[in-house]
């Protein structure tokens, strides 16, 4: 399952940021990719999501493939919309 998502946060993915949506990835039942700029990144990974360097603005591909794919894919995308 995929989902497109635009980072509105005015710091885009930084150190708290990266960190809180890792460890909500590393809970999840399933693998979780963010796609941006041609690359892909491991959601649970804070120091692949901080190489990745998205700002606000930017928008991010959202991959989740496994068991409970609407649950995690909803609550990774709340967890980023609601950054400010």
């Amino acid at each position: 399952m995929r989902r497109k998502i635009k980072i509105q946060n005015s710091s885009g993915i930084h150190i708290r940021t990266a960190a809180e949506l890792a460890n909500l990835c590393e809970n999840m039942p399933c693998d979780v990719k963010i796609m941006w700029k041609d690359r892909t990144y491991d959601g649970k990974s804070i120091i692949e999501l901080l190489d990745a360097r998205i700002r606000k603005g930017d928008e991010i591909i959202l991959e989740v493939t496994g068991k409970e794919e609407d649950k995690t894919i909803r609550k990774i995308e709340d967890c980023i919309l609601r950054w400010r």
